[in-house]
């Protein structure tokens, strides 16, 4: 049974994967496709989270204005 299933997976397109991260195959449990998509949203999320920890400190602004 352990036999069967080693030549199975080497069947599979699972080297094929991480080689080419082809979004066109879109696998049904593949987690490779998810992450493709999300890549051109990633860059526009990157610029917000830094401004977003400046102002969500309330340290930082509640310093100068005690002061």
């Amino acid at each position: 049974m352990a036999n069967n299933p080693n030549p199975d997976r080497n069947k599979e397109p699972i080297p094929t994967q991480p080689d080419k991260p082809s979004p066109d195959r879109q696998e049904p449990g593949r987690h490779e496709p998810t992450p493709m998509q999300p890549p051109p949203d990633q860059p526009e999320i990157r610029p917000i989270p830094q401004e977003i920890p400046d102002r969500q400190t309330p340290h930082q602004p509640a310093d100068p204005q005690t002061k």
